[in-house]
C-alpha cells in the first residue's frame, strides 16, 4: 500500500482537485499537494500560499517557510521610543520622554498637554497622550425608500384615481394591515385588476423607450431582466445611487417576451424566503423587489407575466432603465453601443459594468439564414400577443426537448396559460413533430414516468404505446429521438431533415452572442465570498471590480456542497433563479460606490 504523503513536520498532505480558479484539474497526476487551513498555525497561515481546492471544497495551502522575526525596540506612530514606568499604579505603562515633546505638548493648551503617569528606571519622566473626550455618535438614519421617476408616480396616480382602473387596489385595501406595506399593496392591485396592469406596463415601455441615453455613468448594468433586478434593489436597499440598466429589447429578460401570457414557471407558487427544490419552499422570489410573485396571484404554477411585472416594478423602483440600446463592446470604461432601429451608434463612460444578461439570446442553428417560417423561442412567444397566433400553422415542427421546447408544446396543444387569441375551428394545428426527445419519452407512459408533473400533461398529447420513430398512431405529436441534422427555408414553408413544415420553432435554449455577454465567461477570475463564487472578474479587483459578470451568464460550477442539497444532474437546475439569486444579492450587497 502506498504510504500517505507528509510534510516534514509529519502533517498529511492533501491533492487539489481544483486550481486556485475554480477549475478542474486533469489528470489526477498532475494534482498538487497542500495542507488544509486547521493543520497551520497563524504565522504558517499568514505567510502561506493558496494553491487550489480539495474535492469537498476545502482551500489548500502551499507553506512558506516563516522568517524568525527579532523583538524590536517599540515605538509609538510619531516614531518616539517608548519607555516603561518602573513603579506606582501606573507600573508597566508605555510613555515618551519629555525630552521627545514638542513645546506644545508641553506647555500649549491643558486638553493637549502630554500627561505625567510615572518614571522610568533611571528617574526619567514618562509622558502620555491626555485622553480625548469620545465624539458623539450620530443617530444613523434609516435609509430612504426608493422613489419612483415622476413619470411612473404619475401614471400610477392616475390609476389610484380612475375608479374603472382602481379595482384591485379597493380591494386589497381591506387588507392593508396584512399587506404591511403600501407601495406592495398598490403593486398588487395594479397586478389583480389586467386593465390597469396593460396601463401600467404600457406606460413603462414607453416612460423607458423615451429616455435619453447619459454620457456618463457610475454603474452600468447590461440586460434588465432577473439578475438586473436582484443588483439593482440590493445597491439601492444599500444606500447606493440607482445603477443604469440597458437593453435592447423589452424589459423583463426571459420572462418579458410577450405583454399577454405565454408559458408557466417551472416551480409551484409559493410564499416565504427564498429555498431550494425538494423541501417545499418558494423559488420564485426576487430579493429586494417591492413586490413579489406570489403577490400577484394565487395560481399553482404562475404565468411568466406575473415574474416579469416583479422584475419590471423593481426596475422602475431602483434602477434608471433606458431601452433599445444593444451593447456591441466594452473597452476599459468605455462601452459601444447601436440602435438597430435608429441605425445610430454611441458611446457612455462607466466607472463600473456589470453583465446581467442571464443565459444570452434565443439560439437559431449555425448556416441558416433568416426565415420568416422559421422562429426562435423568444419570436414564437411573442407571436402569442397578437390575434390568431396560429393562422397558417397546421404542420409544426419543434426541435428541443428542453424546458423551452415544451412550453412551446404546451402553447400549441392548448395548455399554455393563453388560449384567447387561437380558435380551434380556423387555426387548429393538426400535426407537431418534435425533435430532438429522449428515447424513454417517446409514448406517452414514458413520458409521465421520466417528467417532472408540471409537464406530464404532454402526455396526453403523445402516442400511447412505445413507436418506432414517425409512427405516432392518430396521437398529435409526432416524436422523434433523430436530431435535426438538417434545415432549409423554403418559399411556403421550412424543410428539416427533407420533410416539409408551414413552420419551425427552434427551442434549443440559449446562446451567447456580442452584446449578450462575454463569450466565455470561464476564462475570467472570480469574485468570492471566501471559498462561494458569486461572480465572474473580468476588470478590477475583489475589493473593487471594475467588470463584472452575475447570474447565470458567469457559468459557476456546482461544487459539492451543492450537489449534496439539489439535484444538480437537471440542466435546468444549474442555471435557475434559486442557484444565482443569493450570489448575485451578496455581491450587490458588499462592493463598494465604484471609483473613477
Amino acid at each position: 500500500m502506498s504510504k500517505v504523503p507528509k510534510d516534514p513536520k509529519g502533517r498529511r498532505l492533501y491533492k487539489a482537485r481544483y486550481d486556485r480558479n475554480y477549475r478542474e484539474i486533469n489528470p489526477a497526476s498532475s494534482r498538487p499537494l497542500g495542507l488544509q487551513r486547521y493543520q497551520l498555525s497563524s504565522a504558517e497561515l499568514e505567510a502561506a500560499e493558496r494553491i487550489g481546492q480539495t474535492d469537498g471544497g476545502y482551500a489548500l495551502y502551499e507553506v512558506v517557510k516563516v522568517k524568525e522575526v527579532t523583538k524590536e525596540v517599540q515605538v509609538d506612530a510619531q516614531g518616539r521610543r517608548l519607555f516603561k514606568v518602573y513603579g506606582g499604579p501606573n507600573r508597566g505603562k508605555l510613555g515618551v520622554k519629555r525630552s521627545a515633546l514638542t513645546y506644545s505638548q508641553k506647555y500649549g493648551n491643558p486638553r493637549e498637554r502630554y500627561v505625567r503617569i510615572g518614571s522610568d528606571s533611571e528617574g526619567n519622566g514618562v509622558y502620555v497622550e491626555p485622553k480625548k473626550p469620545a465624539p458623539k455618535r450620530k443617530k444613523a438614519k434609516a435609509p430612504a425608500k426608493p422613489r419612483l421617476p415622476k413619470t411612473i408616480e404619475q401614471t400610477i396616480e392616475a390609476i389610484k384615481k380612475d375608479p374603472e382602473l382602481n379595482e384591485g387596489i379597493t380591494m386589497l385595501s381591506e387588507r392593508a394591515p396584512e399587506m404591511n406595506d403600501e407601495t406592495r399593496l398598490t403593486l398588487s392591485g395594479i397586478a389583480l385588476h389586467e386593465p390597469s396592469r396593460r396601463f401600467l406596463e404600457d406606460n413603462l415601455d414607453r416612460i423607458w423607450a423615451d429616455d435619453k441615453l447619459p454620457q456618463r455613468v457610475d454603474e452600468l448594468v447590461i440586460g434588465a431582466g432577473y439578475h438586473a433586478a436582484v443588483y439593482c434593489a440590493v445597491r439601492v436597499a444599500k444606500g447606493y445611487p440607482k445603477p443604469t440598466v440597458i437593453d435592447a429589447g423589452r424589459v423583463g429578460g426571459a420572462f418579458g417576451v410577450s405583454k399577454d401570457p405565454s408559458f408557466y414557471l417551472n416551480s409551484r407558487n409559493r410564499p416565504g424566503g427564498l429555498g431550494i427544490p425538494g423541501r417545499d419552499e418558494a423559488l420564485n422570489i426576487l430579493p429586494g423587489a417591492p413586490v413579489q410573485p406570489c403577490d400577484l396571484s394565487g395560481d399553482e404554477y404562475q404565468r411568466n407575466t406575473d415574474m416579469a411585472f416583479a422584475i419590471r416594478t423593481s426596475l422602475a423602483m431602483n434602477a434608471r432603465v433606458v431601452t433599445g440600446w444593444r451593447v456591441t463592446l466594452t473597452s476599459g470604461n468605455t462601452v459601444y453601443l447601436e440602435d438597430s432601429e435608429r441605425k445610430e451608434t454611441r458611446t457612455l463612460q462607466a466607472k463600473r459594468i456589470v453583465w446581467a444578461s442571464g443565459l444570452g439570446e434565443a439560439s437559431m442553428p449555425d448556416g441558416v439564414a433568416k426565415h420568416e417560417k422559421v422562429l426562435t423561442f423568444n419570436e414564437f412567444m411573442a407571436r402569442l400577443d397578437q390575434p390568431f397566433p396560429f393562422r397558417g400553422m397546421e404542420r409544426v415542427a419543434v426541435v428541443g426537448s428542453g424546458d423551452s421546447g415544451k412550453t412551446v408544446i404546451e402553447a400549441l396543444i392548448g395548455q399554455g396559460p393563453n388560449t384567447a387569441g387561437s380558435i380551434a375551428s380556423l387555426d387548429y394545428v393538426e400535426n407537431i413533430d418534435w425533435y430532438g426527445m429522449n428515447e424513454s419519452s417517446l409514448y406517452r407512459g414514458g413520458w409521465e414516468n421520466c417528467n417532472r408533473s408540471r409537464y406530464k400533461g404532454i402526455g396526453r398529447a403523445l402516442p400511447r404505446d412505445s413507436v418506432v420513430n414517425g409512427d405516432n398512431r392518430g396521437a398529435r405529436i409526432r416524436p422523434y429521438s433523430e436530431r435535426a441534422g438538417q434545415i432549409n427555408g423554403g418559399f411556403d414553408g421550412a424543410y428539416i431533415n427533407g420533410r416539409r413544415y408551414d413552420h419551425v420553432v427552434w427551442a434549443t435554449g440559449f446562446e451567447k452572442k456580442p452584446g449578450t455577454s462575454p463569450y466565455s465567461a470561464e476564462e475570467y477570475g472570480a469574485v468570492a465570498d471566501g471559498e462561494r463564487l458569486l461572480g465572474r472578474l473580468i476588470r478590477g479587483t475583489q475589493e473593487q471590480p471594475r467588470e463584472i459578470i452575475v447570474g447565470p451568464a458567469a457559468e459557476i460550477p456546482v461544487d459539492a456542497y451543492e450537489r449534496a442539497a439539489f439535484p444538480a444532474d437537471v440542466p435546468e437546475n444549474t442555471v435557475a433563479m434559486f442557484r444565482y439569486a443569493d450570489r448575485t444579492a451578496t455581491l450587490a450587497a458588499r462592493l463598494d460606490t465604484p471609483r473613477s
